[in-house]
Order: C-alpha cells, then structure tokens, then sequence
C-alpha cells in the first residue's frame, strides 16, 4: 500500500512539475510561442534569393553584398536557358561542368574555393579545361544559383558561366 501512495504521489508531483514549466497550457498559447519563436527557418522561395528578408528586388538585379549561404553552393545545377548544361559542386568545392544528358563528357573540372561573395574555379581537366582560374562572383539560395564573371581569360568557361543563373536540380 505503501509503494502504490508513494508512486501516485511521485505521478502527481511529475505532473505538476509539468504545468509549472509549461506543458499543460491549452493549444493556443503553444501556437503564439511557435510565432514568436527565433529558430524557425524562413523559406525565401518567393524571396529575391539572397540572404536578406526582404522581396523588395524581387528581380533579375545580382546584389553583389547579399551573396547568400556559401553552404548552399554544394550540389547538383541546372543552366536555366541552355538546360544541357549541369555544375556539380561537392562539398569541398571541387567541381565538375557537363552535359546534362551526359556525364561522362566532361568540359570542365577542378578545385574551386570561396571567399566572401566570389567563386574561383581552377580547372584541373576536362574538353574545355583552362589553365587560369576564373574567379565569379554568386548569389546562391537554397533553389536557386546566379553566377557573373568578375575576371576570367577561358573564353570556354565564360560562355558557360559568364552570366548563368542555375536551379538547383
């Protein structure tokens, strides 16, 4: 008898202890904390997509201080006009540029590296390798990369990179 008072009594104290810090409030206030709450992520898919919170250009404009994630560099992407054209960035920034239905073909590859808003692609083989670096300045979202030649002498890359936007695949 004595076991099952001290167990419902340790029940009963565990629930109160739960209402004090919160959890028996009713529905409503759960959902005003949820708005209020910091850590929810913004999804910026109708955004202007760059890193800022607001649509006000919401257009083709490239905002050279607003560059985006660099993390969001990382993956697979499609050339938006000329859609036989794919960039795979691996998380090390090495990079491979091929044809989309062909893989195998590839026309450039190399290590590339970040620094603040710009891009440098060093390529290191492929049909169209260049021996000088290209360096790019992006502006990246998670759905969405805009590459612009800030200073690259490969003629072959530049007309594959020059001034591409890519979605990501």
């Amino acid at each position: 008898m004595k076991r099952r008072f001290a167990l419902l009594a340790g029940l009963c104290l565990l629930l109160m202890v739960y209402a004090a810090c919160g959890g028996g409030g009713d529905d409503d206030d759960r959902d005003e904390q949820a708005d209020d709450d910091d850590s929810t992520p913004i999804d910026n898919s109708d955004d202007d997509d760059n890193n800022d919170d607001s649509a006000d250009d919401d257009d083709d404009d490239f905002d050279e201080n607003d560059c985006g994630l660099s993390e969001y560099l990382v993956g697979e992407w499609q050339d938006e006009e000329n859609e036989n054209l794919t960039l795979l960035i691996l998380g090390n920034y090495q990079y491979y540029i091929y044809p989309t239905n062909d893989n195998l073909a590839i026309l450039h590859e190399g290590q590339g590296s970040v620094d603040d808003c710009t891009f440098t692609f060093a390529d290191t083989g492929g049909e169209d390798a260049c021996g000088n670096d290209g360096v790019y300045k992006f502006n990246v979202s998670a759905f969405q990369l805009k590459l612009r030649v800030e200073n690259d002498n490969c003629n072959a890359r530049v007309n594959k990179l020059g001034d591409a936007n890519f979605e990501r695949l």
